[in-house]
């Protein structure tokens, strides 16, 4: 089970990575930087649930970086944040443009023609799962299905 230090230590691996390739070459390469983002999403959505406390640790922790991945942890932290809270004072959960929070493989099950609707579903709701959106709003229902209909070989 992931813990928020163990999300908090591979945040600190990260920026010691890049610290320490910074002049070109791996550290600004921006396939890498996303892959780190998409590797500390998938943490973040092995994480139970973060309290608050847990929570200002790892927003700490990725404060002053400056990389636009960044507003998508943050974003997932505070979701698994509200989730911690308890499903009676969870309100629907509106997510803005849901088709930005799915990683690669998601998209390659997605985009694949050979693979069956209900799989797609099922990539679909658990791509919102992971980035803690329990209690989805009409609004991103209706993006997610339209997100699914155009991924559908007519």
């Amino acid at each position: 089970m992931t813990t928020a230090a163990d999300i908090v230590n591979e945040i600190e691996n990260v920026k010691a990575f890049f610290a320490n390739r910074q002049g070109g070459g791996a550290g600004s390469d921006p396939a890498l930087k996303k892959g780190f983002v998409d590797a500390l999403m998938k943490l973040v959505a092995l994480c139970p649930s973060i309290n608050a406390e847990n929570g200002k640790l790892v927003h700490d922790a990725l404060k002053d970086n400056g990389h636009a991945g960044t507003a998508r942890i943050i974003a997932c932290i505070d979701s698994k944040m509200s989730a911690f809270v308890g499903h009676q004072d969870v309100d629907r959960q509106v997510l803005l443009k849901p088709s930005g929070w799915y990683m690669q493989e998601q998209w390659d099950i997605l985009r694949d023609k050979r693979t069956q609707w209900t799989a797609k579903m099922t990539v679909g709701v658990e791509g919102l799962m992971n980035v803690g959106c329990r209690h989805p709003e009409e609004q991103t229902l209706r993006q997610l299905l339209g997100m699914l209909l155009a991924a559908i070989d007519v």
